[in-house]
């Protein structure tokens, strides 16, 4: 869950470093999936949405060890790329997100990188998440 006024960025890695401990980089945002009337948004009563936003994040030291939050996850666990793919079938929601995560951390395939941008007519700054190189 992004914290008010947080950045996508910052708080993919923060949420990874508190549910596993993982120290992590942000490479960018790999998908977005939106979703309306259903789970949360459901919840908060029609006509609401929630956009759920895929990072590709990478570990400087990937032999780190797990230290799962209970309260937070059931599991986690270091996994290779073919048996996370393995997991969950091409065509679904989660399939997906994660095969245009491993383009883009494998096949160097473009994401949206996140740039800090004055908005241009106040004093203040925004994220800008474009698939472009880092500005």
């Amino acid at each position: 869950m992004v914290d008010p006024a947080e950045p996508i960025a910052s708080a993919a890695v923060r949420e990874v470093k508190e549910e596993t401990g993982i120290d992590t980089e942000f490479i960018g945002v790999t998908a977005i999936h939106e979703g309306h009337n259903r789970g949360a948004s459901a919840a908060r009563g029609p006509g609401t949405s929630d956009l759920y936003v895929v990072c590709a994040l990478r570990a400087p030291t990937p032999t780190q060890p797990i230290q799962m939050q209970q309260s937070e996850i059931a599991a986690c666990q270091w996994m290779g790329l073919d048996d996370l793919l393995q997991t969950f079938q091409a065509g679904t929601l989660f399939g997906e997100a994660f095969r245009a995560a491993a383009d883009v951390v494998f096949d160097a395939k473009p994401c949206m990188h996140a740039n800090m941008l004055p908005l241009g007519f106040v004093r203040a700054s925004s994220m800008l998440y474009a698939p472009r190189a880092k500005l």
